[in-house]
């Protein structure tokens, strides 16, 4: 079951290891899926999280693009940021 959803493609948490869950981004299997994978596997930066693996599923036709979970969002940050609570 999704828990989060955008313009592309859903996010499914994974709690099989509830000490290390996993976000599963769902994309399509076309140019624009294949196009993410490729910017995640060379964008390196403190603020983005990097992939623990890509799979293929091509009977659904999507790609598994398998994260660490990190329970927070974005906004979080920035208002934790904001207000000097992650200092």
């Amino acid at each position: 079951v999704p828990f989060q959803a955008g313009a592309y493609g859903e996010v499914l948490l994974d709690k099989t290891d509830p000490e290390n869950p996993l976000a599963i981004k769902v994309v399509p299997m076309n140019a624009q899926g294949y196009n993410e994978v490729r910017a995640l596997q060379v964008l390196k930066h403190p603020n983005i999280i990097s992939p623990l693996e890509f799979r293929e599923d091509p009977d659904k036709g999507v790609i598994l693009i398998v994260m660490p979970y990190i329970p927070c969002t974005l906004l979080d940050i920035l208002q934790q940021t904001a207000t000097g609570a992650l200092s």
